[in-house]
């Protein structure tokens, strides 16, 4: 989901937003059609107890997320081995009876951001600024 407008943007009438593209955003999780194609992104960052996991996991049992895909990222710095750290999180998920799509490592998460990274990163939230 993204957001094109910020907050001092938004049109209203009576107090009320009257952009149609905001009001979808904001109501997109509400009603009963299932939601199909879309997906749950997972960024498994600490082995915290599997929270992180378990939230999605919930998500996909219900029978509007039913549809949506999984993809699992982990962090790893075993770089030598990183088709055995996604083979080996693959049956942690496949234990846990987690349907997945995907399962992706994060080899170079703790590198820091290029500047020009950094740049467009700024030029993104200078409107929350």
């Amino acid at each position: 989901m993204q957001i094109t407008k910020s907050a001092k943007q938004f049109s209203t009438v009576n107090g009320q937003i009257d952009d149609p593209v905001i009001i979808q955003q904001i109501t997109q999780f509400k009603g009963k059609d299932p939601i199909k194609g879309n997906t749950i992104d997972v960024y498994w960052l600490f082995d915290d107890g599997g929270l992180t996991l378990l939230i999605p996991f919930i998500l996909k049992m219900r029978s509007k997320f039913a549809k949506c895909h999984l993809r699992v990222f982990f962090l790893s710095n075993d770089i030598e081995n990183l088709e055995e750290e996604t083979k080996n999180m693959s049956l942690l998920l496949k234990k846990f009876r987690i349907d997945f799509t995907d399962v992706t490592i994060l080899s170079d998460a703790k590198k820091k951001p290029s500047i020009d990274t950094s740049k467009k990163f700024e030029a993104m939230v200078k409107i929350f600024k």
